[in-house]
This record gives C-alpha cells, sequence and structure tokens, in this order.
C-alpha cells in the first residue's frame, strides 16, 4: 500500500545499508569542538517567528515539502505551550552572515511558522487531549484563539535555544546525528543541503520528490519527509559524474560534489537534468520488469525485504549514460534477470552486502553487472577499470 508521507510512515520502509550516516575516523576531535563556541538563550516564540520571517532561522522553502509532523502533533505542540509545559530545547548553528541553520528542532518551528502563518497555510487544532475545547470548530482556529488572548499567551511563551558558533561542517553533522537518535531521526540529507545552498541543491530537493521511480522504491506518494529521495538521487548522479574521485568516503563525496553542483550550475544544470530523467526512466524500467524485487536483493528463492542502495548503483551509473539508457530500453524485460544474476555472484553480494563503501566495492558492483548484461543481452555497456595502486576507478570513453 502506498503511504502517505505522514508519522505512520515512520517504521515503514527500511534500507539494509547506512553508508552516508557516519563520519570518518578522525573527522572531529576534542580540540575542534572545544573551540566551538555555545551559549544559551531564551527565546519567546514570538522572538523565534520574528527570525523566522526575516529570514535569520532559514527554513528553507524546499523543506515545506519534507513535514514529517501531522496536523494533530502539531497540535500537540501547541497544547503544551498554552498549558505553560516543559518543550524541548532548540539548537542552532550560527552561520558568518548571522543566520542561523536549525540542528535540532526544525519540526517545532515549522509547527510554530505554520500556525502562524509565516509558511503556507495555518492549520486547526485537533486531537488536543485536555484542551478539548479547542478540537471544536469555534475555538481551533488562529482566530480563535487570537480573540481570547492565547495566541499572546503563545507568544510569550519562552524556548530555552542553544546556540553553536564556529562549528565546522563535521562538528554540526555529529550534533545533528546525536541529538536527531530518537525515534524520529531525520535524514543528514536536510543538514548537508542547510549547509550547502544553491541553484543545485533546490534542483535535489524539488526534482527527487517528483521521481515516480523513487516513489515507488519508497512506497510513498510525493517526497519522503526524511529526505531519503533526495539523498539517493544526489548518490546517483555523484557517482555518474565524479566516479573517478570517490575515494570511499561516502558523506565526504556527496558534500563535495552538492558544493561542485551549487557552484558550476550554470553549466551542469542542463545535462543533470538530461542524467536525471534517464535515471528515472531506467529506474522504473526495472521496477516494471519485477515490482516486487525493485531495491532488494535476491537471496536465490525470494526478495530480501529491505532495500539496498547499493544494488541500484549499476543499474543508475549505466542507465543515465547515452548508450547505457538505449541498451535498457531495447531489453527491458531482461533487467530484472540481470540483477538476479549478479546476486548470485558472492563477489557482487560482497560489494552491496558487507563492504559497500570501498572504492574497490562500487567497481565490483559495477564489473559484475556490465559483465552480467554482456553475458544475457551480448550487448556492451561503457567500459571500466580498477587503479589498484591509487585505489580509483577509471572511466574509459568509446
Amino acid at each position: 500500500m502506498i503511504r502517505d508521507t505522514d508519522q505512520d510512515y515512520l517504521d515503514g520502509l527500511e534500507f539494509e545499508d547506512n553508508e552516508a550516516d557516519s563520519l570518518e575516523e578522525g573527522a572531529v576531535t576534542t580540540r575542534d569542538i572545544s573551540e566551538s563556541v555555545l551559549y544559551t538563550l531564551d527565546w519567546t516564540v514570538g522572538t523565534l517567528l520574528d527570525q523566522i520571517d526575516e529570514q535569520a532561522i532559514d527554513l528553507n522553502p524546499d523543506f515545506q515539502r519534507r513535514e514529517a509532523w501531522s496536523d494533530e502533533r502539531k497540535s500537540r505542540y501547541i497544547e503544551s505551550i498554552l498549558l505553560n509545559l516543559p518543550t524541548p530545547q532548540l539548537i542552532l548553528a550560527e552561520e558568518k552572515d548571522g543566520r542561523f541553520v536549525v540542528i535540532d528542532g526544525k519540526q517545532r518551528l515549522i509547527t510554530l511558522s505554520r500556525f502562524f502563518g509565516i509558511l503556507g497555510n495555518r492549520f486547526q487544532l485537533k486531537g488536543l487531549e485536555v484542551l478539548l475545547k479547542y478540537n471544536s470548530a469555534d475555538n481551533n482556529s488562529y482566530e480563535a484563539l487570537n480573540t481570547n488572548g492565547d495566541i499572546r499567551r503563545i507568544k510569550n511563551y519562552p524556548i530555552r535555544t542553544i546556540v553553536l558558533r564556529n562549528a565546522t561542517p563535521d562538528e554540526l553533522y555529529l550534533i545533528f546525528l546525536r541529538f536527531n537518535s530518537g525515534s524520529v531521526k531525520l535524514s543528514p540529507q536536510e543538514l548537508r543541503s542547510a549547509l550547502s545552498r544553491g541553484d543545485g541543491t533546490t534542483f535535489i530537493n524539488t526534482e527527487s520528490g517528483q521521481l515516480k521511480s523513487l516513489q515507488k522504491l519508497l512506497n510513498i506518494n510525493g517526497s519522503d519527509f526524511r529526505m531519503r529521495d533526495a539523498e539517493l538521487l544526489l548518490r546517483f548522479l555523484a557517482i555518474r559524474e565524479n566516479i573517478e574521485t570517490y575515494s570511499g568516503n561516502l558523506k565526504r563525496f556527496l558534500d563535495d560534489f552538492l558544493k561542485d553542483l551549487n557552484s558550476n550550475w550554470a553549466g551542469m544544470g542542463a545535462d543533470i537534468g538530461v542524467k536525471t530523467s534517464r535515471l528515472d526512466e531506467v529506474l522504473l524500467l526495472l521496477y516494471e520488469s519485477e515490482p516486487e524485487g525493485f531495491g532488494r536483493k535476491w537471496l536465490g528463492d525470494r526478495y530480501e525485504r529491505r532495500v539496498n542502495r547499493a544494488l541500484l548503483d549499476p543499474v543508475a551509473y549505466f542507465g543515465m549514460s547515452r548508450g547505457g539508457i538505449e541498451l535498457f530500453r531495447q531489453h527491458a524485460s531482461e533487467l530484472s534477470m540481470i540483477v538476479r544474476t549478479c546476486c548470485l555472484d558472492t563477489g557482487f553480494m560482497d560489494s552491496i552486502t558487507s563492504t559497500t563503501k570501498t572504492p574497490s566495492a562500487l567497481y565490483t558492483r559495477l564489473s559484475v553487472f556490465s559483465r552480467v548484461v554482456r553475458e544475457i543481452t551480448g550487448d556492451q555497456l561503457e567500459s571500466i577499470s580498477y587503479d589498484e595502486e591509487n585505489k580509483r576507478i577509471l572511466r574509459h570513453e568509446g
């Protein structure tokens, strides 16, 4: 069943691999963290709303479609404030231009911004558990609360706010993961997008939510509130464009590619758009060849329940080339057989299971896939090789 992107989706799809959700060893040191400045503020809701309205706190419009909270959960947060109950602190990172990136608390800030009409249409309160009168149509709107003085009470409510200054991206990433390790873990892609703004980021965040293939893979309608669709699109494009620079640190590889994409969007944008269209097409061809096994390992007699991102790397990499997409169009009915055959290869299975991040593992899954395509279809994909001395994948034209 297709799920809407709301709270009931949290325990849905599982990824087998979590390659990009960790820092490289030694990326953050005790000295680095000690040199960061941390200070605490007690900003009122009114002050926070002013900061958001003036775009001093950046709630990027790209993220509005990534809301994780249902209106019921938003309403209960407003109820907690009206009851003057303690609420969790916010954690912000101050940038050089004086603006703030949200490390922890984005859903709470979106809730306040939406209720006060700063971001999109206001929502009406529902599902309150204590202040039951506000569940009725006569009392559940912003206008009704403004009439009886409750809006003023909300604006005067203080929220403890921790601000980090002079933190490096790796430090922010570490803090982000630590503070988002609960039941609603947000994707690191969200922080990556916040720290690397530009036309490339906007394209990744917007286009990923419109790709039918990724919606099929994630079993959703629309965009994924944890931005896994955005990270998948970024991953496949980065491997396609910069495979020769991949050294095994997937997080840094994606970070660097996104920065490069933002800096050079004018020259890269058109080509990236074409390759994204090819990606969507080739993944849909794979889905249509066998929906049950889309993005999942073949275990010999059944498909693995969890999605495996690494399994899709070769399909995406070769499918984004002009020759590759033409070949896959001609042999669309054989795509599922190709993937199943790859999964019977011990080296390929190891490369998508236990050692997925190394350049040699990436090369193995690409080269095995290319060999199997040749054996089944008789056609040749573009050539790649592996530089053992420098631990790099080399691409060969023609």
